[in-house]
């Protein structure tokens, strides 16, 4: 009588880690390339704000200076 051999069950277990460590990769570097792109967008929109937020400030400056102006020149021609 033939002896039964049984297939071990390491083959699946195998092809099961290396698909795991495989997406494990996969996972790392999608992670670290999201990480640093949202990083440095979030400094540029940093940066965009603090720029617009100083040209705010600049034009209300003017705008401030102009309703002066404006003020001065009605005074001097309703007289």
């Amino acid at each position: 009588m033939a002896k039964i051999v049984k297939k071990k069950k390491t083959e699946k277990n195998t092809a099961f880690l290396n698909f795991s460590i495989w997406m494990f990769m996969i996972s790392a570097t999608l992670y670290l390339a999201s990480s640093i792109f949202l990083r440095t967008y979030n400094n540029a929109l940093s940066a965009q704000t603090q720029q617009m937020e100083a040209d705010i400030v600049t034009l209300r400056t003017q705008n401030d200076a102009l309703k002066g102006r404006n003020l001065e020149l009605r005074i001097k021609y309703t007289c």
